[in-house]
């Protein structure tokens, strides 16, 4: 559905363009350079929208699907954003420098430097995204992407003061005006998001650390107003400071006023997360996603978590393990483990610990190697596992290689459903 909505929208300036302006000859060059920049805006706008999950949870709950879109879109919505300045340049008899020269010489030169400005801007950001993310930390590509929202408001207010058929064509003037006080009130809405409005509250009741070989704090939280209602698996983001920074977790325990999320210590969010004291106040937005949606039944399950991966999972066993389904949970040390007590109560007997560095086996159930084919074939013995819905959660290796090893078994692909991170 959400393909659709994006498809109409982005096509609707050439349908408004055919219906109320049809070119002439001397136009054609002019009306293409309009086409093709009024679908580009489209496309940046929708990637816009779709990458901030407090509006885009409006149209759709599937965060994975609306993710792939907002990417798809960002990284090809820049063929548009270059084609257009360049069927201006023909179209006004110029050379390539006028494309990346800016000029304030006249009122019209001012408005089209806002379109070179915005080019500038979209290709930064494009490049960071597509080109260098895998060579950016988080928080510097992050604030690079915070240049997203001027972005827009640039697009928006270039086609305003000199786009041909803005000015000409009673529907296009309508169409993107409107489009321009919606997403004006789309940032006063994300202002006010950031500055803590429209979150749920909820206080610091207590944190405890666990690990060995990696430390974790668990946070128990106590709201202060109207409780969340979440499902097995999904996540919340928590804000610990008003105008301040916002990171996803997910849920590892929800009961009526209290929530309780498992956070590793990995970078400097979640350092701060374990300074916190008893009774800060937090914000809290969500919940989102649905992981382990096709799960929530009697159907029999495979569930393999790999370190602090086990967090969407805990609550799932609890409320939907059934006597025949299986949970391997993978850490290095039993000590790492999240709430190892509360699964062996909720499995059965059906739990299987996999530590790649503990020494001390207890009992049959416990394996001191990595989780292999050769152990879920021993563990899962000749039971017909295409009858299990399988979830898997943990690091991108640990599942792809997880999965690797399950389709190996004979699992078919569409039987395996893993923890796509939508943030």
């Amino acid at each position: 559905m959400i393909k659709k909505i994006v498809a109409f929208t982005t096509l609707s300036p050439l349908l408004l363009i055919i219906m109320d302006y049809p070119a002439s000859i001397e136009r054609i060059l002019p009306t293409a350079a309009s086409i093709v920049g009024y679908i580009g805006l489209i496309m940046i706008l929708w990637s816009i929208i779709l990458g901030s999950k407090p509006l885009a949870r409006l149209i759709s709950s599937d965060y994975v699907e609306l993710n792939k879109t907002h990417r798809f879109l960002g990284k090809y919505g820049i063929l548009f954003a270059l084609i257009h300045p360049f069927l201006e340049m023909f179209s006004y008899l110029e050379n390539i420098s006028w494309v990346i020269t800016p000029s304030l010489a006249t009122e019209f030169d001012f408005h089209i430097s806002l379109g070179r400005l915005t080019l500038l801007v979209f290709l930064i950001i494009w490049l960071s995204s597509i080109t260098l993310r895998s060579k950016l930390k988080y928080r510097p590509w992050l604030r690079i992407h915070y240049l997203t929202y001027p972005l827009g408001l640039l697009a928006l207010f270039h086609i305003r003061d000199i786009g041909f058929y803005y000015t000409q064509s009673r529907f296009i003037s309508v169409f993107f005006s409107l489009i321009l006080i919606a997403y004006c009130f789309y940032l006063a809405y994300l202002f006010l998001l950031w500055a803590g409005f429209f979150k749920n509250h909820y206080t610091v009741k207590s944190i405890s650390k666990i690990g060995q070989g990696s430390e974790i704090n668990i946070l128990d939280l106590e709201t202060t107003g109207k409780p969340l209602t979440s499902q097995p698996g999904q996540y919340v983001y928590i804000q610990m400071h008003r105008f301040g920074e916002v990171k996803p977790f997910s849920i590892l325990e929800n009961d009526g006023n209290k929530l309780r999320l498992g956070i590793k210590n990995d970078g400097e969010f979640t350092s701060r997360v374990g300074e916190l004291k008893p009774g800060h106040e937090i914000g809290v937005f969500g919940p989102l996603g649905k992981f382990t949606q096709q799960g929530h039944n009697d159907s029999d399950k495979i569930i393999i978590s790999g370190g602090i991966g086990i967090t969407p999972l805990v609550e799932l066993s609890e409320k939907y393990f059934t006597p025949n389904s299986f949970f391997f949970v993978c850490n290095r040390y039993r000590s790492d483990v999240v709430d190892l007590d509360r699964l062996k109560k909720s499995t059965n007997n059906r739990l299987y610990e996999v530590y790649s560095r503990e020494t001390t086996i207890e009992n049959e159930r416990q394996r001191n190697c990595r989780l292999d084919k050769n152990v879920l074939q021993e563990i899962l013995g000749s039971n017909n596992i295409n009858n299990y819905k399988i979830f898997i959660c943990g690091s991108s290796p640990f599942m792809n290689e997880a999965i690797k090893n399950l389709t190996s078994l004979g699992v078919k692909r569409e039987n395996i459903y893993t923890e796509e991170f939508s943030f």
